[in-house]
Order: structure tokens, then sequence, then C-alpha cells
């Protein structure tokens, strides 16, 4: 073992200090004794043990290390599940903030790890599982969304660890609201006499069926969201020429929702505000009238139900196409789905 630990040291050393391309890391082993195995195994260790000096280094030096053993592994010099390793102990020695800045590299070898074998590529799975969990929900939006569409890259659509197979709900995802006129501190600003605070708590009303649209197989639920999806639509209707600014991608992303009665004038104004509501509405829809394994028998809709989802949806439809901007290209993608 003494051997082993001597020519580990060596090559921790030399990958530590002056060791930067394939073609050295080449000339190392040729320059050490042992078989072949013992050196590709010194040099498995090697790589991760030296990362502790590399990893306070700039950005680029860390993904040029990181590089270096994609580039050994594919010569053969160290086993093809080190690199990967590699990358798994950088994201975790290093801060979110950093995260966010070398995970550039992993953007860029998304097509290399779609064709690995799937053990490699369950690592950059748990890595990036480790990274959302570590995300802040309200702060780090855009980098988890980042995450995802590289982890869609990897993974084929039928990937089992991102499916729903049991058709779950968040039930945990409470919209919370208020609920009480009493309550309010501040008058609501409003000039229209539609938009009022029963309007608000109606509004507010149809994201516990989003949450939950199982619980609409109770005939009383049913007519609950029946009403508050006509009154939604009636009132969206008045207003689906308004809030024609164009805004940026940053500008019209919710995070979450936010449910000041006082906001509320100001959110059904905004065409993106209302468009999101729509969309989730829609996607309800389909929930209820698709082919869900694991939908419960209960909810089987009738003839008129389905016949009023139906003619409710061409209602929504008509009014996103009508809903700027770029009304035209919503309505058509939103058709698709």
């Amino acid at each position: 073992m003494s051997g082993f630990r001597i020519l580990c040291d060596k090559y921790v050393t030399a990958l530590s200090s002056n060791v930067g391309s394939v073609g050295e890391v080449a000339t190392l082993l040729e320059q050490t004794t042992g078989s072949d195995q013992e050196k590709k195994t010194c040099l498995d260790v090697a790589f991760r043990k030296a990362l502790l000096n590399k990893v306070l280094a700039s950005d680029q030096i860390v993904k040029s290390y990181v590089e270096l053993s994609f580039e050994s592994s594919q010569a053969g010099y160290c086993s093809t599940s080190t690199p990967y390793y590699v990358l798994a102990d950088v994201f975790d020695c290093l801060t979110l903030d950093r995260c966010q800045e070398i995970f550039s590299y992993v953007e860029e070898k998304s097509a290399l790890f779609a064709s690995e074998a799937p053990a490699n590529r369950n690592v950059v799975l748990r890595l990036c599982n480790d990274l959302i969990r570590r995300c802040s929900k309200s702060i780090n939006t855009l980098f988890c969304g980042r995450i995802q569409i590289m982890l869609a890259k990897i993974f084929p659509i039928s990937e089992r660890s991102g499916l729903n197979l049991q058709s779950q709900f968040n039930l945990e995802n409470i919209t919370e609201y208020n609920t009480s006129s009493e309550n309010i501190e501040t008058p609501m600003d409003t000039d229209s006499k539609e938009v009022t605070f029963l309007f608000y708590q109606t509004l507010w009303s149809i994201q516990d069926y989003f949450r939950n649209p199982n619980q609409i197989s109770n005939d009383a639920h049913w007519k609950k969201m029946e009403d508050t999806v006509k009154e939604i639509c009636r009132i969206f209707e008045n207003y689906k020429h308004e809030g024609s600014c164009p805004v940026s991608n940053e500008e019209a992303y919710f995070a979450k929702f936010l449910t000041s009665e006082r906001l509320l004038t100001l959110q059904i104004s905004d065409s993106n505000f209302r468009r999101h509501i729509l969309v989730q509405i829609l996607t309800l829809f389909q929930y209820l009238t698709g082919d869900v394994k694991f939908k419960p028998n209960k909810l089987v809709l009738s003839e008129p139900r389905k016949f009023w989802i139906r003619d409710t949806t061409s209602k929504i439809y008509s009014i996103l196409s009508d809903t700027p901007p770029e009304a035209t290209n919503l309505f058509s993608t939103s058709s698709l789905f």
C-alpha cells in the first residue's frame, strides 16, 4: 500500500502544478513504474485529490482541470467515471454563485452526457438534483430552469426519474390570500365596478383546483370551479386588448403569485398575468378530459360537463388570441398542447 500511496502523491503533485494537457498526463504515466491498471487506479484517485488544490483558482482553471480529466478518460488513462466524479466534487466544493458560472461547462457537455453510459449520466443527475436542493425557490429560479433544461437534453422523455408516474400533485403548494374583507388594511385601488373584493377571492380560489384537481369530482366543487372559471373569463374578456406593451421574458416571469388585494387592478391590467391564469385553466381542463392512468374513477366526466369544457376552452383560446403581445404565437403554441 505504501507504493500505491507514493504513486498517488506523485500524481497529485503533478496534477496540482505543472500537468495541464493530456500529453503531459501521458508523459507522467510513462515516467512511473507499475502496471497499466495500477497507474489508472492511482490517476483516478489523484484527479479527485488534486482538485482540492485547484478549486479555489479561477473558474477558467477549474473548467480546464475538469476538461483534462475528460480528455484523460477518453485517452484511456483513467476510468470513464472519473471525470464525472471530479465534476460532482467541483460543485460540492463551490458556493452557489460560482456553481452558476461553472455550470455553463456542464451545458456545453450535454451532447456528450446524453451519449454516455447510464451510470455516468446518473452521476450528473445526482449532481443536478443536489444543486436544485441548494437553490432558493424564489431567488435562484433561473438557475433551476437552466438545470432542468440541461437534464431534459441528457435524458429521454421516457426517463422514469423525471416522470410523475402516479400523477401525484403537490398538495403543499397552497396559495394564500385574504379571505375576509374585514382584514383589508388599505382599500383596494380600483375604479372598476367589476374588479371587487369578491372577484379578488374568486380569482385566487381557482388556484386550489390547480393544486388538487381531484377534488372536482365532488359536485359542489365542480359547481364552484365552473362558476369561478366563468367569472374569470367574463372579466378577462373586458381586458383582453389591454396591457399591449412589449415586455422581456424576465419581466413576464412569475416565480410565485403576489396575492395582495391592493395589487389586483395592476395584475388584471397585465396581459401576461391574465395569460398565466388562462393557460393554467387550460392545463386543468386537459387533465380532466385526458386519459390519465391514476386519475380517480369518480372523476369521469358526464357528457354535459365535457361539452362545457370544450365550449369554455374555445372561449379561452379566443381571449388568448386577442391578448397582446404576440397573441398569435401564444395561441398557436398553446393549441399544440
